[in-house]
């Protein structure tokens, strides 16, 4: 019973480390797994773990040391997995994207449920080579088992976007906005959402608030050179990083408060 309850502690343990360097807190996933080591210097599992976390945060020399004190074919499938994810953390860092990219597959496919595996291989798939449908599956996996990771589930909300599957994204950010009520990167990818989803892929959102807010001072000319590079971010910049797709909304609501404080101070919108 005690050693099952040790053992149950442990994989508790690891799994809010995980939990941490998904969501971008590798330095405190890396406290957690020192701790862990040093009440169980023999865990292999929490020794690549911290290899892992150590090689997300940036600190390669000390994960390269760990990872030399072991060799993949003598590691059980689900230990091999860790050393992989770490390994192409390390390989993408020295600019070897194609090594990082095979140890990260290698990764997901010795244990498809480890979550930094499946995230950051989903990762590059969508990014880099451009294959939503691959990378949704990996980032879906990713999302399933930690459900408590907002990243994970940016990864998912940004393949379907990439897929063109705007209200199945908008659907996803809704859920993540009740799962996560008070982060700010949750509301603005929700806000992405909407934009991208309501018609015409939100050129007719963007367009028209800058209607509204820019003819009257700016003329046509101008207005139409704005219309041109709104359209070009919403086409252009969701293939490059989603989350900045409403960045051409997002520059209007200064615009729009200084208007709105205008007709409060001085009684007319127009100058």
């Amino acid at each position: 019973m005690n050693r099952s309850r040790v053992g149950n502690s442990i994989a508790e343990t690891t799994d809010r480390a995980i939990l941490a360097v998904l969501d971008g807190r590798a330095e405190s996933a890396v406290d957690t797994l020192r701790r862990l080591q040093s009440g169980d210097p023999r865990s292999v599992t929490a020794q690549l773990e911290l290899a892992c976390a150590l090689a997300v945060a940036h600190r390669d020399p000390e994960a390269e040391q760990i990872l030399q004190g072991f060799d993949a074919a003598d590691l059980a499938a689900k230990d091999s997995a860790r050393l992989h994810t770490a390994a192409g953390y390390l390989s993408l860092r020295r600019g070897d994207t194609r090594e990082g990219a095979r140890h990260l597959k290698t990764a997901c496919d010795l244990d498809p449920s480890f979550p930094l595996a499946n995230y950051s291989y989903g990762q590059l798939l969508l990014f880099r080579d451009r294959i939503p449908e691959s990378a949704m599956t990996h980032l879906k996996r990713a999302a399933d088992e930690v459900r408590q990771s907002r990243l994970a589930h940016f990864g998912v909300v940004a393949a379907e976007t990439e897929r063109g599957r705007y209200a199945e994204a908008w659907r996803l950010s809704l859920a993540a906005v009740r799962r996560f009520p008070w982060n700010a990167k949750v509301w603005v990818a929700l806000a992405d959402a909407a934009v991208l989803a309501s018609p015409a892929g939100g050129r007719l959102v963007v367009g028209g608030s800058a209607l509204l807010l820019f003819l009257p001072y700016l003329g046509p000319v101008v207005f139409g050179l704005w219309l041109v590079l709104a359209g070009a971010s919403i086409t252009l910049l969701r293939r490059v990083i989603p989350r900045y797709a409403i960045f051409p909304l997002v520059a209007l609501v200064p615009l729009g408060l200084v208007a709105a404080l205008r007709v409060l101070l001085l009684g007319r919108a127009l100058p």
